[in-house]
């Protein structure tokens, strides 16, 4: 097994590939129908341990790398201007499509505690917001399904501003 450090930006090959799979899948457990989400979760128990530990290793990077992003953000909070909250949006988003990545983690028996920072920091950001600053297609679907989570609320609940 590599270092996080290794997986770096520059995945190639097997890690590149069993990561691409493993967002498929995530995608499919979390907005598929209830067939392709389980087809989804019987994929992600049987990817081998070594497609697991580069989707582990990878998944590590990527949350590292975003939490460092938004932690930047919450120091240049400008909920008014549209070009920080596309960002945010554009964080939140890369934040749900991690939430996917997870649960095939935790599907494949791998704790993925790798996610506890950036949500920290998000949950931090999000609760110092007066009020929902994006509006956001994706995110408006993701709060669908959980209302709750940092991500979801940079939209307004229903997908209206108020």
């Amino acid at each position: 097994m590599g270092s996080v450090a290794q997986v770096g930006s520059d995945m190639r090959g097997p890690t590149r590939i069993a990561y691409n799979e493993a967002e498929r899948l995530g995608l499919l457990v979390l907005y598929g129908s209830t067939v392709e989400a389980q087809e989804a979760r019987a994929c992600a128990r049987a990817l081998p341990e070594d497609a697991v530990e580069d989707i582990t290793l990878h998944l590590l990077h990527r949350a590292f790398r975003l939490s460092q992003r938004l932690g930047d953000f919450a120091d240049k909070c400008e909920p008014q201007d549209p070009l920080w909250t596309g960002a945010l949006a554009s964080i939140g988003r890369e934040r749900d499509e991690m939430e996917g990545v997870s649960i095939v983690l935790a599907e494949a028996g791998r704790d993925s505690r790798a996610l506890g920072l950036l949500d920290e920091i998000g949950t931090e950001l999000v609760d110092g917001l007066l009020e929902p600053p994006c509006e956001d297609e994706w995110l408006s679907k993701s709060a669908q399904l959980d209302p709750n989570t940092w991500w979801a609320r940079l939209v307004p609940l229903g997908g209206e501003h108020g």
